[in-house]
């Protein structure tokens, strides 16, 4: 199911994106104010979206992953819609697209690690760049399986 993701974006950039994920092709687009521009659909984890954690499911400062269900943090949030990481305990959560922007942390690509496969609304991305997302809510669909670790993208 792929549909397109269109959007306006900040600064000067417009953003653009294929949307794969839903068939709504809901969408989110991001500039990033020099021209370029960035566009998400609804980011499903059917190979677009995910978090790689510790085998314990726990990441940076100790924060700690359901195997399933929706994750929320409340800010404050800073104003970087161009930052996909957090700047501080509480400044929203990071999901990847890739497996570079997965393993730019203090994780390996590897298991024991734990992949999750997750699910982005575009109205809760507070900043991204081409392979991350950092959104205040992010829905945990499922751990992946062995195949779709195979599966994501370089």
């Amino acid at each position: 199911m792929h549909g397109s993701g269109y959007g306006s974006g900040s600064g000067y950039g417009s953003g653009y994106g294929d949307g794969s994920g839903h068939s709504d092709g809901s969408g989110y687009g991001y500039g990033d104010g020099y021209g370029r521009g960035y566009g998400y659909g609804r980011i499903f984890a059917g190979g677009r979206s995910y978090k790689l954690t510790s085998p314990t499911l726990t990441t940076r400062h100790g924060f700690v992953w359901p195997v399933s269900g929706t994750v929320e943090v409340t800010g404050p949030f800073s104003a970087r819609p161009d930052e996909p990481c957090p700047q501080y305990e509480g400044d929203g959560l990071c999901v990847g697209l890739t497996r570079a922007a997965l393993t730019a942390g203090e994780l390996t690509f590897s298991r024991p690690n734990r992949l999750l496969l997750v699910e982005v609304d575009p109205d809760d991305v507070l900043g991204a760049d081409a392979t991350k997302l950092r959104a205040k809510r992010v829905t945990v669909v499922r751990e992946a399986t062995a195949e779709e670790w195979d599966e994501v993208e370089r």
